[in-house]
């Protein structure tokens, strides 16, 4: 979607789809991966990272209301007045409004009192609510995670490499200014190495056997 150290970042759709397909072959069941040899290739979010930045919703859970707000901006989502885009959520009362970017529209997740009760998803444009869902498995937004302990970390590494590539001390302070306020600026996800030392590859991905039978074809 985009090159490396463009300041840019990939496109929702195509992040939450890498995402699901992830998500998938932690998972372990059955599916069929079709993907590109530059893919491949592509270093990627950790194993342990994802499945502890992922979580799952269903009708009568009771979760920690605050807790998962807290969560959802950590995992990159923005807190909006109305969802309308992925990667966004609102809250109104009783209601929690997200759009996961792995889904095609938005879910509706209403609370009575602190338990779930119902799960709907929703039209973006009318915002009223469609057909109810057995349940929600939330991925973060992007394809890298910044809690506070994952941040705490990343700070002094940029510090290192920004003094060894002669990166004035003041755009480093920005990025981690803008960084500790729940933003992600443009392009943020290739300081990934900084970010989640020890990137793994696809083929990590898959389970034993397979992993073997793909070594031996890579």
């Amino acid at each position: 979607d985009v090159g490396p150290c463009e300041e840019a970042s990939p496109h929702p759709d195509i992040s939450g789809a890498r995402l699901e397909a992830l998500q998938r072959l932690l998972q372990g069941g059955p599916c069929t991966l079709v993907t590109p040899v530059s893919a491949l290739l592509q270093r990627i979010i950790p194993r342990k990272v994802l499945a502890d930045a992922s979580c799952s919703i269903m009708p009568g859970d009771e979760p920690d209301r605050d807790a998962l707000l807290e969560s959802l901006v950590r995992m990159g989502y923005l807190n909006c007045p109305l969802v309308e885009e992925r990667g966004s959520f609102a809250v109104r009362g009783g209601i929690l409004d997200i759009f996961p970017p792995s889904l095609p529209r938005p879910v509706r997740i209403e609370f009575f009192g602190d338990t779930v009760e119902t799960l709907r998803s929703f039209d973006p444009l009318s915002q009223r609510s469609l057909e109810p869902l057995t349940g929600l498995n939330l991925l973060p937004s992007r394809e890298l995670v910044l809690s506070p302990a994952v941040l705490q970390e990343f700070v002094p590494r940029l510090k290192e490499r920004a003094d060894q590539l002669d990166i004035p001390a003041d755009r480093r302070r920005q990025l981690v200014a803008e960084l500790q306020g729940a933003g992600y600026p443009p392009g943020i996800e290739f300081l990934q190495p900084l970010v989640h030392p020890g990137l793994e590859l696809l083929t990590d991905y898959l389970s034993d056997p397979l992993l073997e039978i793909g070594r031996a074809h890579v």
